[in-house]
């Protein structure tokens, strides 16, 4: 039987594992932990990163994950910190046989474009 590296089994893990890959730009892994949806976003996401700042790597602390899991979508309110500023992230994660996936929030408002250049715009500040 061959090994195979642990996959993360909780939603919060996933997180964490998800958000450490975003943090180094390493956003096919990231993809790895994410549902069809989420992967084509983040696909956009390392196309703009590439074309802005190539270097851009960020320490995300988790303060704390609260998670409500309803059959197979878990919801999860994170308190996180990096080296700019504290806030609040919803991650909505799907599940899929025995894995979480990451995926985009269904009823998420966010233009996620405005709010890459504004962390752009703000690193490009520092």
């Amino acid at each position: 039987m061959a090994c195979q590296p642990d996959s993360p089994e909780q939603p919060e893990e996933v997180i964490r594992a998800y958000q450490a890959f975003i943090d180094q730009n390493l956003f096919d892994q990231a993809g790895r932990l994410s549902t069809p949806a989420e992967q084509r976003r983040l696909q956009e996401l390392a196309i703009m990163i590439a074309n802005d700042l190539e270097d851009a790597v960020f320490t995300t602390e988790f303060l704390s994950i609260v998670c409500t899991v309803e059959g197979d979508t878990a919801n999860c309110e994170c308190q996180m910190r990096d080296q700019y500023e504290s806030y609040t992230e919803l991650f909505q994660l799907q599940r899929s046989g025995s894995e979480w996936l990451v995926d985009v929030p269904m009823d998420s408002d966010v233009n996620y474009e405005e709010e890459l250049q504004s962390v752009l715009d703000s690193l490009l500040r520092q």
